[in-house]
Formats: structure tokens, sequence, C-alpha cells
């Protein structure tokens, strides 16, 4: 297991990086997705997970360009190619998905609607960017794993989005 997430049922979500499947969970920790867990080719090398409002998950896949989004049922896996091998996910107030670009040294914006609002947004202390998140002003926070500081970003509601407002 890489990552693990849970919806607003309590369903616990995992994501297995050398399988390449997920493991759904319910409160008592019994299997809800069967033993083997969900699995789609579409799945490549995941290593972080993300829930959206509407309880689907959002798999960054570290050995591709895409991001997945899988149903709360787990039987429909939708492809995002938006990427630089993705590895850390964070959603923001309004439901836009936050990537941080591990190669890219940038962080890509997909939209509530699932469209690409920015394959890359850059930033000189972007260094392997991994660990994401949003505060409640919803700016995005970026932690480079080579770089010595942590990046805030400018939220999607702001008149620059992705605009780099501290290193």
């Amino acid at each position: 297991p890489a990552a693990i997430a849970t919806d607003p049922n309590s369903t616990a979500w995992i994501i297995d990086y050398g399988n390449s499947h997920i493991t759904q969970l319910n409160s008592s920790g019994q299997p809800v997705s069967g033993t083997s867990g969900y699995t789609s080719t579409n799945l490549v090398f995941p290593v972080a997970i993300a829930m959206d409002g509407n309880h689907n998950g959002w798999i960054a896949n570290s050995g591709s360009t895409t991001v997945t989004k899988v149903s709360s049922d787990g039987t429909q896996f939708t492809d995002t190619s938006c990427c630089d091998r993705p590895v850390g996910l964070a959603f923001d107030q309004s439901g836009n998905l936050w990537v941080s670009n591990f190669t890219g040294n940038s962080v890509s914006e997909i939209s509530s609607a699932g469209a690409v609002a920015s394959s890359g947004y850059a930033a000189g202390s972007l260094k392997n960017p991994q660990g994401i998140a949003v505060d409640g002003s919803g700016n995005v926070w970026v932690a480079s794993l080579q770089g010595p500081s942590i990046t805030e970003l400018a939220s999607a509601a702001s008149g620059s989005p992705g605009k780099t407002l501290s290193p």
C-alpha cells in the first residue's frame, strides 16, 4: 500500500503501488471491493489518492502523465492527461484538483468539471514537488523533495491562479 483516503461514508480507499489496484474497506474493515480489489490498465504505479465531493477517488499515476478518476463503486476508470509524473493530489473548496508534477517541477490544475485548467504552473522554487495541500483561502502549498522551501501558489479563484505567492 502506498496511500489511503476516506470518503464521507467512512469507506477507506487504499492504493497499492506495486500491484496497481485499489482496495475499499467499509468502516468495519471489511472489503467492499472483493479480496483482489479494483484494477484497471489505467492505473500505472499509483502513489496518491484524494476524494472528491461525489465520493469518487482520484489517483495519481506516477508511472504516466495521467490522473485517474474512479467511480465510487469502482466500476468506471477515467483518465485525465495533465501531468508529468503526478505524485500528489489535493482538492480545493470549489472542487478543483491540484496535482504536483514530480518530474515537471510544476503543479497542474483540473477544474471541478474535469477539464485541465493548467498542465503546469511553474515556480523556481519547485524542485521535484511531492506533497500538496490547500488552505482555507484556497491557496495551494507544495513541498518539494529536492527544494529547500515550501511554495505557496495563488488559488483558482484569484485573478492569477497558480501565481507564486511565496517560496
